[in-house]
């Protein structure tokens, strides 16, 4: 019987060994051992075959599994975790723990490697728990019935931060570093894997930095750069709180703010038409403030929309006490319809100017953390709720005075004051080419406009626009009362969100 088992296995195994001329190489890289593994994991010679049949066989000790002999009695007597991989005539068992027959019982019976082969348990690298394989051609028994060559596997292990190679026994480096070799989700850096930076961030010696100076944040999904102007908290990006819509219906404001100083600039008849009424003289005056008022509004609406970065955070917005002065009643304007609209115009003055100041304190919070000053940037915050508070204070009256202007306008017979296209048309190109008209300037001015926002006035006036009523109509529209109101409300519900909490979640981060 053992004269027949070796007989078999030099019929078998020789011709494997003469194919493979490089042996002694692979020998040279894993050892003897793992060499004659390699060979044997798809040679099905190499495998354990069992004595004649009609011999009876009871297996125990180290090897208690019985492969059985497909003819009859007898078999292989292997240990309990080979597998057995006999074909039509022949018993036999795969020679590992680690291989796995395929098509046992046929002709093609083989014995392939498996992952297995890699593991300490099997006596495998540490170091190289990667497993890879190649299909070819093995030699198969005749002795057995099976074809001269048959298809199996060939197994070899790899470090885990290798790629398997195509062929046996190549091992491809992603990229290598020093004595390392980088996997794909790394990167080398000054001679070390590292792991690669989140987006928006590169490397700066061992240590991710944003691309563009942005706060670093670590979040639930890993690192991340915050946009500028904010900060990282709570594992996510927040900016200073803001209110959602400071202004309302913005342009149609500007067209009314347009008409009035189209109608009022220079105090020229030939700008203005008067139903019934012979020259501007304090109906103008009135327009001009009613022009800067909503010129101060507007400011203050680009001061929230734009997001502006203000570098000087260490100082406090001073809020401006907004001054107008005293409409003089005369021809066209009674004295009781010039009092209503001093209050309107008063009350609204002192809103915006408030709103202004909100604006460009959350500016300055801005400044400070773009400067990763998030103290300052808090305490700006609330100062933008205090400003805001008062904004939305005085502008709950503004609704109420509005109709008593109107009631008093109309009841003094105060004409209605049109412009046309062509007028307004006129005004924006003098506004383009100059600036804006220095009376109105000067209003601003007096309002608490700095040159940024006169800028952003002169800016709003080439909106756009066909003209129009320019008094008593905007007064009266419920549309623009009802913005005016939803601008206190808002200004309201930011106050109070920003002083429980002065920062707001960054829309759109990651």
């Amino acid at each position: 019987m053992a004269r027949e088992f070796r007989l078999f296995a030099r019929r078998s195994v020789a011709p494997r060994l003469h194919r493979n001329r490089d042996a002694a190489s692979v020998a040279g890289r894993w050892g003897w051992r793992r060499t004659a593994v390699i060979f044997a994991a798809a040679v099905i010679a190499a495998s354990l075959w069992g004595p004649a049949r009609g011999l009876a066989l009871t297996c125990s000790g180290a090897t208690p599994k019985l492969c059985p002999h497909p003819l009859g009695p007898g078999g292989v007597c292997v240990p309990n975790d080979w597998d057995c991989c006999g074909t039509r005539v022949c018993a036999a068992a795969c020679s590992t723990s680690w291989k796995r027959c395929l098509n046992a019982g046929t002709d093609f019976a083989v014995c392939e490697d498996t992952a297995a082969m890699c593991t300490p348990q099997a006596g495998g690298d540490p170091g190289r728990p990667k497993f890879c394989e190649e299909l070819i051609m093995v030699t198969g028994s005749l002795t057995c019935e099976q074809p001269a060559s048959l298809p199996g596997n060939i197994g070899w292990c790899c470090a885990g931060d290798e790629l398997c190679g195509e062929h046996y026994p190549e091992c491809i480096c992603q990229t290598r570093c020093g004595d390392a070799c980088c996997t794909a989700d790394q990167v080398c850096v000054e001679g070390f894997c590292k792991p690669r930076c989140g987006p928006g961030m590169h490397y700066e010696g061992q240590t991710c930095v944003c691309d563009d100076d942005g706060a670093m944040c670590l979040g639930p999904q890993g690192q991340m750069c915050c946009p500028e102007g904010s900060i990282c908290r709570g594992g996510g990006c927040v900016t200073p709180r803001e209110p959602e819509n400071p202004d309302g219906n913005f342009l149609q404001n500007m067209l009314n703010m347009i008409r009035q100083v189209g109608g009022a600039h220079g105090r020229s008849a030939r700008l203005l038409h008067l139903r019934g009424a012979p020259a501007p003289g304090p109906v103008g005056a009135a327009l001009l403030q009613l022009a800067a008022v909503n010129g101060l509004r507007e400011a203050a609406r680009r001061a929230f929309s734009d997001h502006p970065v203000d570098p000087v955070y260490q100082t406090n917005v001073v809020a401006p006490k907004p001054s107008l002065p005293t409409l003089v009643s005369g021809p066209g304007l009674d004295a009781r319809a010039a009092a209503a609209l001093e209050a309107l115009l008063a009350s609204q003055a002192k809103g915006f100017a408030d709103a202004l100041a909100s604006a460009k304190s959350l500016a300055r919070a801005r400044g400070a953390l773009s400067q990763g000053d998030d103290k300052q940037a808090a305490k700006q915050v609330r100062t933008a709720a205090k400003f805001a508070k008062r904004a939305a204070r005085a502008l709950r009256r503004v609704p109420r005075l509005r109709g008593k202007a109107v009631e008093a306008l109309m009841e003094a017979g105060v004409a209605e004051v049109d412009t046309s296209t062509d007028e307004v048309l006129a005004f924006q190109a003098s506004v383009e080419s100059v600036g804006l008209p220095g009376d109105l300037a000067a209003l601003l001015v007096g309002l608490g406009a700095d040159a940024d926002d006169l800028a952003r006035v002169r800016d709003s006036l080439l909106v756009s626009s066909t003209g129009g009523p320019a008094l008593i109509a905007p007064l009266a529209d419920a549309a623009q009362t009802a913005d005016l109101e939803s601008i206190g409300l808002e200004l309201r519900r930011f106050a109070k969100s920003a002083r429980r909490s002065p920062f707001g979640p960054v829309a759109g981060a990651p």
